[in-house]
């Protein structure tokens, strides 16, 4: 059963494919009418940089500072045009959930009711986060902020170049709702984007190699910004300057990464899923440890925690920390 699977069908609605779940549907200025308002536009971006991603390296738009070379076009088409589809998700096996079956791409409102709490914990732990992604599960969370930002790029966004390089190194053209959907919709629909070490900063994504801006996820988020605000500065690729060659040439140095605002988050692989979010809440309420998993929930918060986890001895009682976490503590001392 699917996490979230609607009790109450009426706090569910829809946009093409799309689920829009427990955003008060059917009231006055909710949070799913704006959606339903929102993704249409989403699509028809989606459309133009379909075709402007049809030029590759010709394109005016971006298309080489995010991409790079044209090699990549069928794999980096392939992503938009199931985000258009909202292509139907099959969950990789780990989950309670049949891995055969296919569900519906579902938007959640993380907002502070007993259905969404814990969401709405997870949003609170990152208060600049304006969405989540679910790891292997179909679901997006949105949180609060999300409804506090404009819905699309606009052109006085768009970056300079000034010594064949982007600037200034920002997130700016990723501050919106519609570039903050598509980012999110690469972890559904990109089974190798790498999550440990994304770059949203402008300049940082475009220095990747060819091959890392694939597995990129802000790399897809910018480059539809940068066709919806009409961004046409962009460096020459074939002529980069030598710190920017260098960079295609061997991966980013994630040390000098400077990403201050966490406008992606994830929830961990290790919390676990169940068939509602009330019995989700309830078991974390009621955990004392969590055997074999890699979070324990906080009673004093109720809260899951990257904490240590307890084993049984074999009196059935509380044994010792588990190898890993009884390490980092055995250092910080």
């Amino acid at each position: 059963m699917a996490l979230l699977q609607p009790a109450n069908t009426e706090d569910t609605v829809s946009s093409g494919n799309y689920l829009i779940h427990l955003c008060n549907a059917g009231q006055p200025g909710s949070e799913a009418s704006k959606m339903q308002n929102l993704l249409p536009q989403v699509y028809n971006g989606l459309q133009k940089v379909i075709a402007d991603l049809q030029l590759g390296t010709a394109s005016t738009h971006g298309y080489s500072a995010f991409f790079k070379n044209d090699s990549s076009k069928a794999e980096v088409m392939l992503v938009y045009q199931k985000m258009a589809a909202g292509t139907s998700v099959r969950l990789r096996p780990g989950r309670d959930s049949d891995p055969i079956s296919l569900r519906r791409p579902t938007f959640v409102c993380a907002n502070d009711l007993p259905e969404t709490h814990l969401l709405y914990q997870y949003c609170m732990r990152a208060p600049n986060t304006p969405l989540m992604s679910w790891m292997q599960t179909e679901l997006i969370p949105l949180c609060p902020l999300f409804w506090t930002i404009k819905r699309q790029a606009r052109l006085s966004d768009c970056p300079l170049v000034v010594a064949n390089t982007l600037t200034p190194n920002d997130d700016r053209l990723l501050h919106n709702q519609a570039a903050l959907l598509v980012g999110s919709l690469v972890h559904l629909y990109h089974n190798y984007y790498n999550s440990d070490s994304m770059l949203v900063a402008v300049t940082d994504a475009s220095e990747l190699s060819a091959s890392e801006s694939l597995l990129n996820a802000p790399s897809y988020a910018l480059y539809y910004a940068a066709v919806q605000a009409g961004c046409t500065n962009f460096p020459d690729m074939q002529k980069p300057h030598d710190e920017l060659r260098r960079l295609m040439e061997s991966p980013a140095n994630s040390s000098d990464i400077n990403n201050t605002l966490p406008v992606y988050s994830e929830i961990p692989l290790s919390v676990p899923q169940t068939p509602d979010l009330n019995t989700l809440q309830d078991f974390c309420n009621d955990a004392v440890y969590a055997p074999n998993a890699t979070v324990c929930c906080d009673e004093s918060t109720g809260l899951w925690m990257p904490a240590p986890v307890y084993r049984r001895n074999r009196r059935g009682g509380r044994g010792e920390w588990n190898d890993q976490y009884k390490k980092k503590e055995d250092g910080q001392r």
